[in-house]
């Protein structure tokens, strides 16, 4: 998340109870997942991979949270990932106990770009082991402007 432009604001309360934030789709499986943070805070969490639900919990000021929504990263392992755009939506719940203790649903897209792997040279090819010898050999031209 871009915790430059994340704010967390309650006209009722200064602390909250819990925030969910949910990654849809998963087209990845198990290689995309939320990473986060609750250092320093009270706030508990876990990321449920198979729903793609990350599940924050515990009294904890306005501010703590912020600090851990801020902390959010996406992140995909796959080595040919579904470039499907990804779409994260966070709700919180204020510690009010008053019918407007949740909060209002807020998206953000993440946008997932294939990248090409670099080419592997494998000098033993399906043979085990390090017995290939390889001599390489440098070669350093100049010019001389002058001739």
């Amino acid at each position: 998340m871009d915790d430059i432009n994340l704010s967390l604001t309650d006209v009722d309360s200064t602390v909250m109870s819990s925030c969910v934030a949910l990654l849809s789709p998963i087209p990845d499986g198990v290689d995309e997942f939320i990473t986060f943070s609750t250092s320093g805070t009270p706030i508990t969490g876990v990321y449920i991979a198979t729903t793609g639900q990350v599940s924050l919990q515990g009294i904890a000021p306005l501010i703590q949270y912020q600090q851990v929504l801020a902390s959010l990263r996406y992140n995909n392992l796959s080595q040919d990932p579904d470039t499907t755009d990804r779409v994260i939506s966070i709700f919180c719940n204020d510690d009010s106990g008053s019918n407007t203790a949740q909060s209002d649903v807020v998206t953000s897209t993440i946008t997932v770009v294939a990248d090409t792997d670099p080419a592997v040279i494998d000098l033993n090819g399906s043979v085990l082991g390090d017995d290939i010898t390889v001599d390489y050999i440098c070669l350093l031209y100049t010019s001389d402007a002058a001739d």
